[in-house]
């Protein structure tokens, strides 16, 4: 037994280079086995990233604010049967002369022919002169061919002219209601003396004349 392990220990001496470069060669297979396995590990799980669908983050989309147009209110129409109910004659008299653009008349006291741009409506000395529709006194004159003439304005560019009257009671600036005595009636105007005691009436829209009857309502 002695001898066996003796010779054991000699061999080992003897061939040590052996057994080191041994043990070294299998640490390097070792080793070597070790680093494939971990590479082919990493390669599976890169392979299988890349596999995978690709996840981006996408900003929902802001909603546009809803604008809503403001109401618009379209400015009121004006029309003669509207003025009609709002309107009122001046006195309840007959029509003497009517309106007319087209036909000229002739004007005995002027001695000429003229149109008739108003309508000249029959009263008596004295009457009450009414304000046709709501409006503020623009002007007050006296006429020698006209006697006292009184202006009134009114919404939509309208005017109302009164001529032929004796007196005026309402002065410039002044606001009036439909209806509201604005001076009494002259016997006898001087440019139409042809005709009996009236009221000569004009009215204008934007600076031109209309038709009184027309914006008047029916008798």
């Amino acid at each position: 037994m002695g001898k066996k392990s003796g010779r054991m220990r000699a061999w080992m001496i003897e061939n040590a280079y052996l057994v080191t470069m041994g043990c070294v060669l299998a640490m390097v297979v070792g080793c070597a086995l070790y680093t494939r396995a971990l590479r082919e590990e990493q390669a599976a799980g890169i392979q299988a990233a890349a596999d995978a669908p690709e996840i981006r983050e996408t900003a929902a989309p802001s909603a546009s604010p809803i604008v809503t147009p403001l109401p618009t209110i379209a400015p009121p129409t004006i029309r003669p049967a509207m003025l009609a109910q709002s309107s009122i004659w001046p006195l309840d008299g007959e029509i003497l002369r009517p309106y007319d653009v087209q036909n000229g008349i002739y004007w005995e006291s002027l001695g000429a022919w003229k149109t008739h741009m108003a309508l000249d409506i029959a009263g008596k000395p004295g009457d009450a002169v009414k304000a046709c529709m709501d409006g503020t006194v623009s002007s007050v004159s006296r006429d020698p061919l006209w006697g006292w003439k009184i202006t009134l304005t009114h919404d939509g560019n309208r005017e109302t002219r009164y001529a032929g009257l004796e007196s005026a009671v309402v002065q410039a600036g002044a606001r009036v209601t439909r209806g509201q005595a604005i001076g009494t009636l002259l016997e006898i105007i001087p440019c139409e003396a042809e005709l009996a005691t009236h009221l000569h009436l004009e009215m204008l829209r934007d600076g031109k004349t209309q038709d009184p009857e027309a914006t008047l309502p029916e008798k």
